[in-house]
């Protein structure tokens, strides 16, 4: 994770145009694993109320949801807790995933990060953005509408997993509610 974004931060900064498609850079990025049960099941937008929780690049799969949802202009209603030092970097490349408007699309992006975000992002309708400062703290769990009854999605370094699990746990969401997913490079 630390060279992907040290190579974005160097793009930022010196060609910025290849932020949009680094195709042009033939990235590889050596996979050492990957585990978990991550699926957004068929009709799972529909209205479905959920919480994403990402640490840091463990916004990947996330991304592939919101396209999803977006391309099948599916009504959801979703929480994403992204914890990163990156914000400039991430936020970008996840409303990057939202196209066109979906008049029951609900997402609020809640960044945790230590790091100040120099951006003004231009949000899609049905999207909005909360910045904070450091990682969620246990009253952000306390704090989030309806959490046992949405659909809970957990991705992120181990440490940050082990955290929000024991965070969630005691805000009443059961171990077994909790979908995992996992990878290493």
């Amino acid at each position: 994770t630390g060279a992907l974004f040290s190579i974005a931060r160097k793009l930022r900064d010196a060609r910025p145009e290849l932020l949009a498609d680094t195709r042009e850079l033939s990235l590889d990025v050596q996979l050492v694993g990957i585990a978990g049960d991550f699926v957004l099941p068929s009709g799972e937008g529909g209205g479905k109320k959920m919480m994403w929780i990402a640490g840091g690049i463990g916004a990947t799969p996330f991304m592939s949801m919101l396209a999803a949802l977006s391309a099948t202009r599916s009504d959801f209603d979703a929480i994403l807790a992204l914890s990163t030092r990156e914000p400039d970097v991430l936020v970008p490349l996840i409303l990057r995933q939202i196209e066109g408007d979906a008049p029951g699309r609900r997402l609020r992006l809640d960044v945790f990060s230590v790091t100040s975000s120099k951006a003004d992002w231009t949000l899609p309708a049905g999207v909005e953005v909360i910045m904070h400062h450091g990682r969620p703290p246990m009253s952000y769990w306390e704090n989030v509408s309806d959490l046992t009854s949405r659909k809970v999605f957990l991705c992120g370094p181990k440490e940050f997993e082990e955290a929000t699990i024991k965070a969630l746990h005691s805000c009443g969401v059961i171990a077994g509610d909790i979908v995992r997913e996992g990878f290493e490079y």
